[in-house]
């Protein structure tokens, strides 16, 4: 079995503050000439792996300063029928709200720049979260800007229903550990331009019955990006191989 330091709460703050340094400036440079055709990449790797058939609400997320650009993933999600939905910051320290996203749609300015839909478009909530983040590691951990709100959400969403939380970045914001404190919220998937990594510390069984060799026929009508097509395990599960 893996083990995985906690930090303590007196020392959490500032090595979060310094490793969210680090992760920024790394993402800030892989942004600056990113891989090439990683949203379509990511794309497929949603489909393959993640997506189920069916009437299901998924969260995107608009990009924000060098987060990936996940504009044509909420379209391609959009034209196969999915409902899609952006976060939105209703309350300071509260879970985000989510409402519907369409192509069309004049988004307006949330407290932090962000785009958001408008009051007026219809809420949901989401059955699948895309997280983005400024680093992840392959037990489904992340750091993001440090106001908790992805933390505070996947865990209301969780007391609610089942949910399936996705990281969402470049292959190069992938650490071998990042700091984590007991309230953080584990991903169950982080899809990179790469590889999708089943975090099986949480579902275990679920990414086993996954796993198809990437020189296998794989089931389904989504076509594969160069590149994509992999899943590896993280967690505790992949140290059980």
């Amino acid at each position: 079995m893996s083990t995985t330091r906690v930090a303590t709460p007196s020392s959490l703050e500032e090595e979060k503050r310094r490793f969210r340094a680090l992760a920024r400036a790394t993402r800030a440079e892989i942004a600056a000439a990113p891989p090439e055709d990683t949203p379509a990449r990511i794309r497929c790797q949603l489909f393959e792996w993640i997506l189920p058939v069916g009437d299901v609400s998924i969260s995107g997320f608009w990009p924000l300063r060098t987060e990936l650009d996940t504009r044509p993933i909420l379209e391609a999600l959009h034209a196969a029928g999915y409902t899609s939905c952006l976060p939105v910051v209703a309350q300071h320290r509260a879970p985000l709200v989510f409402r519907v996203w369409t192509p069309d749609m004049d988004l307006v300015a949330g407290p932090f720049g962000e785009s958001t839909p408008p009051p007026e478009a219809p809420s949901a909530v989401p059955d699948i979260v895309l997280v983005p983040g400024l680093a992840f590691d392959r037990q489904g951990y992340r750091v993001g800007y440090g106001a908790g709100f992805y933390d505070r959400t996947l865990a209301a969403l969780r007391a609610v229903k089942p949910i399936t939380a996705v990281g969402i970045g470049y292959a190069g914001q992938i650490f071998a550990e990042v700091p984590r404190a007991p309230t953080d919220e584990p991903l169950d998937w982080i899809i990179t331009e790469e590889e999708a990594i089943a975090c099986g510390a949480q579902y275990p069984a679920l990414a086993r019955e996954l796993v198809v060799p990437a020189d296998n026929d794989h089931a389904g009508d989504h076509a594969h990006a160069p590149g994509s097509g992999d899943v590896t395990y993280g967690g505790d599960y992949a140290a059980e191989q």
